[in-house]
């Protein structure tokens, strides 16, 4: 949209825009919590830059940014907006187009840093109230939504997971970088569908996870990006924890059936004997616990006969990724933090500080990174693992 032109000279010069919000402090932190991890920084500074406009972080009033496994990551940003009331003023919003590419990063330097968001504008809305400052909100998703607009039914021959991903990808104008073993099948169906739908059905059975960078679509065995880590100590840079251990939701073994059309026999997937890795459960596992409580009953088992494998190997390998999910869930953590860019989905927090069954590393499966003038910077996260210590 283009600037408005002044038509009258009695409105008077444009205002300054209103001076920078102060850089985060770090409310409650004291010298008995340590050193800062340089991640963490005692001050940052938050950037947002939206294609077509001009700076906008002397308005910037807040944003969250939200983060789930195989999901489209999500962008809010609140501006401060003077001219709401007056319509010949430039507004900080009214360069704001639909579609444009917006870009969040948070640094402990103005010089910014790695970007905490990239994606593309879908709402924009102005907001007032008694006491409200106007505001201009901004929302926006990464290109993992272009897949969650499209429904289709269609069917593929002869094709792998690696290659449905690469090719639905594709289809949607993305890079693609997938690297996934697993058989070629000789009929993949996507039923009324979104493409994100079918994608996240797929990684489900090859125990994957998929992600963007920018305009490049990930998808690696679940794990991939857990070798990055942040360490956040009870009491210190943990502000909040709740750790917890299920049972309920664990079992010993898991079977996939099914049937094979040319030999007419029926199929049985049953995962591969314990061994070590994602193959069989760790020492301290739900699965292991199970064995030795010994509950009344058959056993604690599932058997799921609604997936069609083709083959008994496709349907083993189904098994075993579909037990590991389950054990993998086990454990699980919820915390809060002060900001922290480096805590996404994929990576691992090591929590310390909580005692030998909890502590230890956890693989984050979603975020809520959020900042304000008058809080600062503030990061939860949801995380799990498959077993607890000893």
């Amino acid at each position: 949209m283009k600037k408005p032109t002044d038509v009258s000279s009695d409105v008077g010069p444009k205002p300054e825009p209103p001076p920078r919000p102060p850089r985060s402090p770090r409310p409650g932190w004291s010298p008995a919590h340590g050193e800062v991890p340089p991640t963490f920084g005692p001050t940052a500074y938050p950037q947002v830059t939206i294609q077509g406009t001009g700076p906008l972080a002397p308005y910037l009033l807040a944003f969250q940014v939200d983060e789930a496994e195989n999901t489209p990551a999500s962008c809010r940003v609140l501006l401060q907006d003077p001219s709401f009331a007056d319509s010949s003023l430039t507004s900080p919003g009214s360069e704001i187009s639909f579609g444009a590419a917006l870009t969040l990063t948070y640094s402990a330097t103005e010089s910014g840093g790695a970007p905490l968001f990239q994606g593309r504008v879908y709402g924009v809305g102005l907001e007032s109230g008694p006491g409200t400052p106007p505001r201009v909100e901004i929302h926006a998703y990464d290109a993992l939504q272009r897949l969650a607009m499209t429904r289709r039914s269609r069917s593929f021959h002869e094709i792998s997971t690696s290659d449905a991903m690469r090719a639905t990808a594709h289809d949607h104008g993305l890079g693609a970088d997938v690297e996934l073993t697993g058989p070629t099948q000789e009929v993949l169906v996507q039923a009324n569908q979104t493409d994100l739908a079918f994608l996240q059905a797929l990684a489900a059975e090859a125990d994957a996870e998929f992600w963007m960078e920018g305009e490049t679509f990930h998808a690696r065995p679940r794990g991939y990006r857990s070798g990055e880590s942040v360490t956040l100590a009870a009491g210190g840079t943990l502000q909040e924890v709740r750790v917890f251990a299920d049972l309920s939701r664990q079992r010993r073994s898991l079977a996939i059936g099914g049937w094979d059309v040319r030999s007419k026999t029926a199929i049985a997937g049953l995962p591969e004997a314990d061994s070590p890795g994602p193959g069989g459960p760790a020492p301290a596992s739900g699965s292991r616990i199970l064995e030795e409580v010994s509950l009344p009953g058959p056993g604690e088992w599932e058997r799921i006969v609604h997936t069609s494998p083709e083959t008994p190997e496709v349907a083993a390998s189904r098994a075993q990724l579909r037990l590991h999910a389950l054990r993998r869930g086990f454990v699980t953590a919820e915390g809060s933090t002060y900001g922290a860019v480096g805590i996404r989905v994929g990576r691992n927090v090591d929590l310390t500080g909580l005692g030998a069954r909890f502590q230890g590393a956890y693989q984050v499966t979603a975020t809520h990174h959020t900042w304000n003038t008058q809080e600062g910077y503030r990061t939860r996260f949801h995380a799990s693992r498959e077993e607890v210590g000893s």
